[in-house]
């Protein structure tokens, strides 16, 4: 941890730690279906936005359109209540129909309001079950194993993870120090933020640097 302090002379410590993605992100499908398509190849770098999964949306198409078709119908038919209820108010008032016959006009219109409502929900519902067959990258990432091949039937009940995503840049490195430098690392980072030298490699032929952010004491 070299010193930001240029009035004192660096100190440098020195431990063996790992490196790990700073995300991971775990891969379900929220559908029921037959996985039949695949876009990545295993271990790529993909950006956020690829398409990775396709879960088959042929079932979630139809009922779609069907929810469409629903909306359709109970709008009309509301508008055609709304017309027979506005077309005998008069009527009722002029005691031509009977204030029974009115009424049942009057709760049509608050039924077909009613049921408008609960179609567009299914409406909305069905659109967000199509939209989960398209499974994309949720951020710059390298996927994982695919665990499921195309061609087998996806539950999403089953909570199956299909692949894992992992985010590698910026990278996390995770290391151990023992309690007599805790102390020591604690008071430079109150002068400064502390930089942190990774090197990959044995022979010190590359390195890279980043910032101290987290210290995690045990109790």
């Amino acid at each position: 941890f070299p010193s930001h302090d240029m009035t004192t002379v660096p100190l440098y410590v020195y431990y063996i730690g790992h490196m790990t993605a700073k995300t991971s992100v775990s891969v379900l499908s929220q559908v029921s279906g037959e996985l039949v398509a695949q876009y990545f190849v295993e271990g790529q770098k993909v950006k956020k936005g690829d398409l990775l999964l396709v879960i088959d949306p042929r079932p979630y198409q139809a009922a779609l359109e069907q929810a469409k078709g629903l909306v359709q119908q109970t709008t009309a038919t509301l508008k055609y209540d709304r017309e027979t209820a506005m077309r005998y108010a008069p009527l009722v008032r002029q005691e031509f129909i009977s204030q029974l016959n009115y009424d049942q006009y009057i709760t049509n219109v608050l039924v077909d309001e009613a049921t408008l409502i609960q179609n567009k929900a299914q409406l909305e519902t069905a659109q967000i079950n199509l939209g989960y067959c398209f499974i994309e990258a949720p951020m710059d990432c390298v996927t994982g194993l695919l665990s499921v091949k195309p061609g087998n039937y996806v539950d999403a009940n089953a909570n199956t993870q299909l692949t894992i995503l992992n985010q590698i840049q910026p990278i996390l490195v995770d290391f151990y120090v023992p309690e007599t430098d805790l102390l020591t690392i604690q008071e430079r980072q109150a002068q400064g933020p502390l930089k942190l030298i990774v090197y990959p490699d044995p022979s010190h032929k590359r390195s890279f640097t980043g910032d101290l952010t987290c210290i995690v004491t045990g109790k």
